[in-house]
C-alpha cells in the first residue's frame, strides 16, 4: 500500500488570508493534509514516518517485514533524508510494528550507526518485539545500540 508524502507547499499570496495563522508573518510553510503542526511533523513517507520532539527525531517503521529488494533500499533512502548532513543529531527508531528482519537491515542500522556515531549524534532503537530483540542478542548488537521498551522511555534518555 503506497502512502501519499505530506509535502510543504509555497504559501498562494491570493489564499494566505483564509489559512490559519495568516496574520503571523513567521509561518511561511503551508501544508496541504491535515491540521498537522510543522514543529511536530517533518515528512511521511511510503516506508516511515518521521516525527519531531524537541531535538529527537522520531522514525516509526511502518513497514512489517524489513527484507531485501527495493522495499528496503527505499527505507534506506527515507531514513537518510531524514537524516541528511546534520551534526550531532538524536534519532530514535521505533521498530514496534516490524515483524521480521533480514540481515540486510542488520547491515543498514550499523552502516546508519556509524554514520551518526561520526556526525557526534546519537543512535537509539525501542518498540522491539521479543522476535526482533533476540535477533539483537544473538548477533550482539545489543551491545552497540541503545534498545529501549517504547519511545517514552528512549526520549528520558536522551
Amino acid at each position: 500500500m503506497r502512502r501519499t508524502f505530506l509535502r510543504p507547499l509555497p504559501p498562494r499570496p491570493q489564499n494566505r488570508k483564509n489559512l490559519p495563522g495568516a496574520n503571523d508573518p513567521g509561518e511561511k510553510t503551508v501544508y496541504t493534509r491535515g491540521a498537522i503542526p510543522p514543529h511536530q511533523r517533518l515528512l511521511m513517507f511510503c516506508h516511515i514516518e518521521s516525527t519531531r520532539h524537541g531535538t529527537v527525531d522520531v522514525v516509526r517503521i511502518l513497514e512489517r517485514r524489513l527484507v531485501d529488494g527495493a522495499p528496503l533500499d527505499d527505507l534506506r533512502e527515507e531514513i537518510g533524508q531524514v537524516v541528511g548532513d546534520h551534526r550531532g543529531i538524536h534519532l530514535l527508531l521505533d521498530l514496534g510494528n516490524v515483524e521480521f528482519l533480514a540481515s540486510a537491515m542488520l547491515d543498514t542500522l550499523c552502516q546508519l550507526y556509524r554514520r551518526i556515531h561520526a556526525a557526534g549524534g546519537q543512535l537509539r532503537l525501542c518498540g522491539m518485539r521479543p522476535s526482533i530483540a533476540e535477533v539483537f542478542r544473538t548477533t550482539n548488537l545489543e551491545r552497540l545500540f541503545p534498545i529501549h521498551a517504547d519511545v517514552d522511555e528512549a526520549m528520558a534518555n536522551f
